[in-house]
């Protein structure tokens, strides 16, 4: 395949592609919102624009999990692939059609607080992009994903014990691999992150930002920031689920 041959010859494009994924993640989520039921409820907590990658993710591990996970004679991971990519094709093309006038963009006076949770997100941004060196996910997450990639299949093998503590997480992570992108499973570690950040933003309280920084700078979110480990994002499904719930119980 031509891209991922480019991305052997300059190792630069594999970022390239896990961004491309990540905007067609965003472009399913922003077709999902049309359904103004769903867009009413998240709104409630998040803004729209920080849960459209989570929300996109979450549809696509529930179709697709059970599909690979009992079908035996069909590799859709390629398939899969091909289509975020085509839908982040489409959604950089329709942001680009948007014009941008700087003179009439009004920069407003943000807090102190504001200021440093953007440096710290840009720096866990920049952490998820790096090279993987985690134990786990060198030892069982990347495996699993690429015998997902080859086969269509999970990773069964009594003398590799720790493949059978898989689940759907390896499909995200064997996504990216299908364009040689490792960042891929990483980005979408830091994608539960924005959505972390749209519900703290959300929330009425005068100590808001203070609660957000401190969420987003504990050590175990630097640490699974830094990993292709399938948790970070799952957590922050939670944390949707669990303000879903408990901040705006009284509109269900």
């Amino acid at each position: 395949m031509i891209l991922v041959d480019l991305g052997k010859l300059f190792p630069f494009f594999h970022i390239i592609y896990s961004l491309v994924l990540l905007s067609g993640l965003y472009q399913i989520g922003h077709l999902i919102f049309r359904i103004n039921v769903l867009k009413n409820i998240i709104n409630h907590v998040s803004e729209i624009k920080y849960q459209k990658i989570l929300i996109s993710i979450n549809l696509i591990l529930l179709i697709f999990y059970p599909i690979i996970l009992f079908t035996k004679n069909v590799n859709i991971i390629p398939y899969l692939s091909i289509s975020i990519f085509a839908f982040g094709i489409i959604n950089i093309f329709r942001i680009s059609k948007k014009k941008l006038n700087i003179r009439n963009i009004k920069f407003k006076k943000l807090q102190i607080d504001t200021w440093i949770i953007i440096i710290v997100l840009f720096s866990l941004f920049l952490l998820s992009l790096s090279p993987n060196t985690h134990g786990d996910s060198l030892g069982y997450h990347f495996v699993v994903a690429k015998k997902l990639l080859s086969t269509g299949k999970y990773l069964a093998d009594l003398t590799h014990f720790h493949s059978l503590l898989s689940g759907s997480g390896e499909i995200l992570i064997a996504i990216g691999l299908f364009f040689g992108s490792e960042q891929f499973g990483g980005l979408v570690q830091f994608s539960g992150l924005i959505s972390l950040y749209g519900i703290f933003k959300k929330i009425e309280t005068k100590n808001k930002l203070f609660f957000c920084l401190l969420a987003l700078t504990s050590p175990v979110i630097i640490f699974l920031s830094s990993t292709a480990k399938p948790q970070l994002f799952h957590i922050c499904s939670v944390a949707l689920v669990f303000s879903l719930y408990f901040f705006e119980k009284e509109h269900f």
